[in-house]
């Protein structure tokens, strides 16, 4: 059976308020807002953590090898505006069976994060994304042929896998992921996201009763590194845009305070 286009694979689902829900070639984020997207994509998540989950390419033959084309997303135009469908096209491409030392990967899910527009506009940590250039993204993908001793078929791996089916990497390129819970939560808490909050609270020491502020509170990193530090015995101010967001993190999240920065009496909040 040809498996070839992308199929929705429902996420858990923490807080409905703060989640992507299923749309065709539309994504709805906090507060209602349509976010347009490539139309080949389901888009699912958890809180501010999205994932998308690909469907394979073709179907695998019996000597082990993948038949089919390699579907990628394409920066077709430098967005100035709203991002929209027009900034993006769909190419295929081959799939190729790796060199010495590289990997064929699958990907599995890929985390859409507001980081991904700052690459279209201009060199930030990383080069621009470029009109032409696949569209970079960080991936969850299985290993399906390898041709390194590092890894092995099946393993799961994570790195710049880009939006695409597949994908050939080097050694150097990907890490593997030690899986402890469902994957999903590796593209979350268990991920690029929670590792970032954990350890820069590891660097704060923060010791029980210390009063922490968090800026950008609602966001994917923000809203968990308030609840780490509440686990820890500590004081939580959140910094955040709205009173619907202020509402989620005192009631829902915990947070001690929140400073809606949008208001016209911060200085009195203050």
């Amino acid at each position: 059976m040809n498996l070839d286009g992308l199929k929705w694979v429902p996420l858990p689902i923490w807080d409905l308020r703060m989640s992507f829900r299923g749309r065709f070639g539309i994504a709805k984020g906090y507060g209602g807002d349509a976010t347009p997207l490539t139309e080949l994509f389901f888009v699912g998540g958890i809180n501010t953590l999205r994932g998308f989950r690909f469907g394979r390419a073709g179907p695998v033959t019996s000597s082990g090898t993948l038949q089919g084309s390699n579907k990628q997303i394409i920066l077709k135009e430098t967005p100035q505006g709203k991002l929209s469908n027009s900034h993006f096209e769909t190419k295929s491409s081959d799939i190729t069976s790796p060199d010495e030392g590289k990997v064929l990967v699958e990907t599995l899910y890929i985390s859409i994060d507001a980081a991904n527009r700052a690459w279209m506009q201009g060199r930030t940590y990383r080069d621009q994304i470029l009109p032409g250039n696949l569209m970079a993204g960080f991936a969850l993908g299985k290993i399906m042929e390898t041709k390194s001793d590092n890894f092995k078929v099946g393993d799961i791996v994570e790195g710049d896998l880009g939006w695409q089916n597949y994908s050939l990497k080097s050694e150097n390129e990907i890490e593997k992921a030690h899986i402890i819970s469902s994957l999903s939560l590796h593209m979350s808490v268990l991920g690029i996201t929670g590792r970032t909050a954990y350890f820069g609270l590891q660097l704060a020491d923060l010791k029980k009763e210390d009063t922490v502020l968090i800026s950008a509170a609602a966001g994917a990193v923000g809203n968990v590194a308030g609840q780490i530090a509440k686990i820890k015995g500590c004081r939580v101010i959140g910094i955040t845009s709205s009173e619907e967001k202020a509402k989620w993190l005192t009631q829902d999240l915990g947070f001690d305070g929140v400073v809606n920065y949008k208001n016209k009496n911060l200085v009195k909040d203050c």
